[in-house]
């Protein structure tokens, strides 16, 4: 069982999604 995989896999996932919110955040207050 590849639970450390899982998890990394996890939490790249989830890293992506708060950059990519954090981004939308900031050209949203840029205009």
């Amino acid at each position: 069982m590849n639970f450390t995989k899982f998890i990394k896999s996890k939490t790249v996932v989830i890293a992506a999604l708060v950059l990519v919110i954090a981004g939308g955040f900031f050209l949203f207050w840029q205009i």
